[in-house]
């Protein structure tokens, strides 16, 4: 089982899968002015979803309009 954490900063958006001893197996990072454009969200988000994930995750922010782009993205 893997586990999907993250990070909204001001100038960039980081997100990290960890396994299920919580060990870091990939991080992804995207500045976040990129991820208001659709074409980049859809990019950025199909290579961090894979198949064996929990469907909760962890999340920080500070930008209200991201985390919703994300959490979008997310459920999908």
């Amino acid at each position: 089982m893997n586990y999907i954490v993250g990070d909204i900063g001001n100038t960039c958006t980081k997100i990290s899968i960890l396994n299920h001893k919580i060990k870091i197996k990939k991080s992804y990072n995207i500045d976040t002015i990129k991820l208001l454009k659709k074409k980049n969200a859809d990019k950025f988000f199909k290579k961090i979803l894979v198949k064996n994930t929990n469907r909760k995750i962890i999340n920080s922010s500070n930008i209200p309009n991201i985390y919703k782009l994300i959490k979008k993205n997310l459920k999908k």
